[in-house]
């Protein structure tokens, strides 16, 4: 299969949120399978190990059994979230249970698209059919650049 590469945002099917407001449910709703990364961007605040401490966030990996009561209580929601993101601000392959984790979304049923953003530095041939065989419908490789 030859790989795809086009804008997060699709921009060609999106819904004006002006004409849907108020929302009965969310369209996308990000949960963070572990905040922790293994770079050090330097425009990221995760990366600054001091920043986390004097904010008391701890940097760890969330734990399958939160997961699961985070997508039984997405349930709750008519219609169904659209997508379910499975990143914010730490490296999502760092979770070994992130497989699990889409797999068990997609068993329930939680979302119609469920998606991540990684680094891609922990992506191998063996994790990356792992994400596939277990469900997940899009990746997002973000790099960093000094060209900003």
């Amino acid at each position: 299969m030859k790989a795809k590469y086009e804008p997060r945002i699709d921009l060609t099917n999106r819904t004006a949120l002006e004409t849907v407001i108020p929302l009965a449910s969310p369209y996308v709703v990000f949960v963070d399978p572990c905040d922790a990364c293994n770079f050090k961007c330097k425009f990221c605040p995760t990366s600054s190990k001091n920043l986390m401490v004097s904010v008391n966030r701890p940097l760890r990996v969330m734990k399958l059994e939160i997961f699961k009561k985070i997508c039984d209580d997405l349930l709750d929601f008519s219609p169904k979230v659209r997508v379910l993101r499975l990143y914010k601000d730490g490296e999502p392959l760092l979770n070994k249970k992130l497989p699990e984790m889409i797999d068990y979304a997609k068993t329930k049923k939680v979302s119609d698209r469920i998606d991540t953003t990684t680094n891609a530095s922990l992506l191998s041939e063996d994790t990356g059919k792992a994400l596939v065989n277990a469900g997940l419908d899009r990746i997002n490789i973000s790099i960093e650049s000094d060209d900003y």
